[in-house]
């Protein structure tokens, strides 16, 4: 049995989850996609304001052009009164040839985020389906995503995902490496 899902003692917010649709974001949804990516990256780590207004601003660009070009889409989570409480996007990424690999571009899903008073009520889950649903229309063999943080790991292994291995290296504003001590 898992974690017991959060508590909503707000009366408000348990009617308008009720109501909430999904609906795939159009580009004058950008300053929403832009505004839950900030949102996100605040929740799993320290980055400076500087560096996350650098990355609202090269983030939406960069999703405009994908969307435009048809290499990408993103679903929203509105409530009745078309307040967005959610999103998350997919994108066709470019991975290195491999033996057996038909094709080099996979959709690989990103900015999973979710307005805290409606986690834990299916809101995410229902956008992942969409998302998963982009992937599948185009015979895709796989989808793949990166989770920011362990919390959401369990929503994807329930969703179907399986936990990989990614190993990264920081190569600017790292501590330096502890020095040997001799044994001479």
């Amino acid at each position: 049995m898992g974690p017991k899902k959060p508590m909503i003692h707000d009366r408000a917010v348990k009617r308008e989850i009720k109501n909430v649709q999904i609906r795939e974001a159009t580009l004058s949804d950008l300053p929403t996609l832009v505004s839950h990516r900030r949102k996100m990256f605040v929740a799993i780590g320290s980055f400076s304001t500087a560096d996350l207004a650098k990355g609202d601003k090269t983030y939406r660009a960069w999703i405009r052009k994908l969307m435009v070009a048809g290499e990408a889409t993103a679903f929203i989570a509105e409530t009745a009164s078309r307040r967005a409480i959610g999103s998350g996007a997919v994108f066709l990424r470019e991975y290195d040839p491999a033996p057996g690999a038909g094709v080099s571009r996979y959709p690989h899903i990103i900015s999973m985020f979710t307005e805290k008073p409606y986690r834990g009520q299916g809101i995410a889950t229902r956008i992942l389906e969409k998302l998963v649903g982009w992937a599948r229309s185009g015979d895709y063999p796989i989808v793949t995503l990166s989770p920011g943080t362990m919390e959401v790991i369990r929503l994807y292994k329930r969703s179907g995902f399986q936990r990989g291995w990614l190993m990264r290296m920081r190569l600017k504003d790292r501590p330096p490496r502890p020095r040997r001590r001799s044994t001479r």
